[in-house]
C-alpha cells in the first residue's frame, strides 16, 4: 500500500532517494536567466520501469533493472536535434545524449490506437490516465479516495483490454486492512458506474469512457523542432483531453512523431522572467490559479 504497484507515492520515492524527492518548478528557474521555460517531461522518478538518459547515461529509479527489450525514446544530440528512437540501448557509443522513454501515442503522423499501449508500465501503473471511473464526477468526489483506489486498480494489459471490451475485472482486497474498508465504503458512497465493492473485492466494470486530464504530449517535426502542448484540465473552463486528443493537438502543431508526457498536477509551463515567475498554462495544482505558485514538486524538469 505504500509502494502503490509501479508508480510511487511520495513517501516511497523519499525512501529510494535518502531526501525529499522533487522540486517545484520555480525553485528550479529561480537561478535561470529571463526567458527561459521549465516543464516536467515524464514520469521519470515517480515511476519504477521510467527510464531517462542524461548525457549518454540511462538512469531510472533505485532498483530499476535496465531493460532488455528496446525501448521508444524521444531523444536529442546537438547533431539531429529531437528524433525517435527505437534502438536497442547496447552501450554507450549507441545512447542518445538526451532520450525521454514514454508512451508513443503519434507514429508517422498519425495517432495510435489506444490498445496498442496498454503493454506499457506508464499506462499500466495507473490506469487512471486511460479510463473515467468516475463518468465525469470525479471531481465531486474527495482526492484521498483517488488515491486511495489508484493503489488497487488491476494493472495487467488482459484487464485493461477487459475494460476496454466492455467487461469486468475483480480485484482480491483484505477487508480486514482499515485502510481497505474505508476504501469500499468511499466506493459505495460515491455509488460509481465502473467501480463496486464486494464482500471481499472491488469489481471494475466496462465499458468506461476515455479519461479526460491535464496532459502533455511531447514530439518532433521531420526537421528536428520540438514540438510541446500543454492541455489544462481538472477546473471549470478546461476539461482536460483524452490519450488519442493530446495525439491529435501535437499532429496539428507540426509533429510527426510523439509520445506521453506528465499528467495531472505535474503538467505547467513556467517561464522565468526579469522580476518573477509567469505561468503559460494554467494547471491544477492548488495555489497556481490564485498567483501562489505551483505547490506541487516534480521529479524533473527541462529547461528551454
Amino acid at each position: 500500500m505504500v509502494r502503490g504497484g509501479r508508480l510511487l507515492d511520495v513517501a516511497a520515492t523519499e525512501a529510494l532517494w535518502g531526501e525529499v524527492p522533487g522540486r517545484r518548478p520555480e525553485d528550479w528557474l529561480a537561478i535561470e536567466d529571463p526567458g527561459t521555460i521549465g516543464f516536467c517531461p515524464t514520469n521519470w522518478g515517480w515511476q519504477h520501469g521510467a527510464w531517462l538518459f542524461e548525457e549518454h547515461r540511462l538512469r531510472g529509479a533505485c532498483g530499476d533493472v535496465p531493460p532488455e527489450e528496446p525501448l521508444w525514446m524521444l531523444c536529442w544530440s546537438p547533431d539531429r536535434g529531437w528524433y525517435e528512437s527505437r534502438e536497442r540501448l547496447c552501450g554507450e557509443s549507441e545512447a542518445p545524449y538526451l532520450g525521454l522513454e514514454m508512451p508513443q501515442i503519434l507514429r508517422d503522423g498519425a495517432s495510435r490506437p489506444l490498445r496498442s499501449l496498454l503493454d506499457h508500465d506508464r499506462l499500466l501503473s495507473d490506469l487512471r490516465n486511460v479510463f473515467d471511473f468516475a463518468d465525469g464526477r470525479g471531481s465531486e468526489l474527495d482526492p484521498k479516495f483517488w488515491v486511495a483506489l489508484r493503489r488497487v486498480l488491476p494493472g495487467t494489459p488482459s484487464a485493461a483490454r477487459t475494460l476496454i471490451d466492455g467487461g469486468s475485472v475483480r480485484v482480491e482486497v483484505d477487508q480486514e486492512a482499515p485502510e481497505i474498508r474505508e476504501l469500499c465504503a468511499m466506493v459505495a458512497a460515491a455509488n460509481l458506474p465502473g467501480v463496486q465493492a464486494a464482500d471481499d473485492a472491488l469489481i471494475f466494470s466496462g465499458p468506461l469512457p476515455m479519461a479526460r486530464l491535464p496532459l502533455f504530449a511531447i514530439g518532433a517535426q521531420e526537421q528536428g523542432a520540438l514540438v510541446v502542448v500543454a492541455m489544462d484540465g481538472r477546473q471549470r473552463g478546461a476539461p482536460g483531453a483524452t490519450i488519442e486528443e493530446a495525439a491529435v493537438l501535437m499532429r496539428d502543431h507540426g509533429a510527426a512523431t510523439g509520445g506521453l508526457g506528465s499528467a495531472g498536477g505535474d503538467v505547467c509551463l513556467v517561464e522565468r522572467t526579469a522580476d518573477k515567475m509567469r505561468y503559460l498554462n494554467h494547471p491544477s495544482s492548488p495555489g497556481s490559479a490564485s498567483g501562489a505558485g505551483i505547490s506541487r514538486p516534480v521529479p524533473s524538469l527541462i529547461l528551454i
